[in-house]
């Protein structure tokens, strides 16, 4: 009921202030899935939940959860606890349950930090990977073209669906996921690339004019 009741709260807010126009919708997967963006500011989550309202959840910092307040109301929204740098055995199982035992999307930002630029998502980290193999998931790769701003027009594009039961049977090493990480990292800067609006194009040249 909490959710539900936020969900509508906050796809009201984000449609009017952050006004997003999604592209391949027909990706999207609302079932057992990975859903990875690339991450930007901390309105990433709630861009991408309010324009698909169907149960789902994701990662968010430890630091989100000192308020025990806050903490509660954000295991309510299906915000799993991360300790950031460390091998958080916790959260593993509860993001492995998500995709198992409840068969919802579970969000994740490969990038692990808020960057958006194509350069930035060219060396993923392997969560993503590692989680799809685990539970047989496919990854739906996705970006928010640029920071959202207030009133300001954005784009959030899905990506075709990544299949990852073609290695079924196959011994999960580092090299497995780094070619799976690639796959997802070569999707989402394609998808950067493409429907990065005019500005991002100008600021860019502008910037490889200064360095050469």
């Amino acid at each position: 009921m909490i959710y539900w009741f936020s969900m509508f709260w906050l796809w009201l807010f984000y449609t009017i202030f952050f006004p997003t126009r999604v592209i391949g919708k027909k990706n999207m997967n609302k079932g057992k899935c990975i859903w990875a963006c690339n991450h930007i500011t901390n309105n990433d989550v709630f861009v991408v939940g309010t324009k698909h309202f169907c149960r789902f959840y994701a990662l968010g910092k430890a630091e989100l959860f000192k308020n025990k307040l806050v903490g509660w109301y954000l295991k309510k929204l299906g915000t799993i606890k991360v300790n950031r740098g460390t091998s958080d055995i916790q959260a593993v199982k509860d993001c492995l349950k998500v995709l198992k035992e409840k068969q919802k999307p579970l969000m994740i930002f490969p990038t692990g930090t808020r960057e958006s630029s194509p350069e930035e998502v060219q060396d993923l980290k392997n969560g993503v990977a590692m989680f799809a193999l685990k539970t047989n998931s496919p990854i739906i790769p996705m970006v928010i073209v640029r920071k959202p701003v207030i009133f300001r027009p954005n784009r959030l594009v899905i990506g075709e669906p990544i299949d990852v039961s073609c290695y079924a049977g196959q011994k999960p090493t580092k090299e497995l996921y780094d070619e799976i990480s690639k796959k997802v990292s070569q999707s989402m800067e394609d998808m950067l690339n493409k429907y990065e609006y005019k500005s991002q194009k100008r600021a860019k040249q502008k910037k490889l004019s200064k360095s050469n």
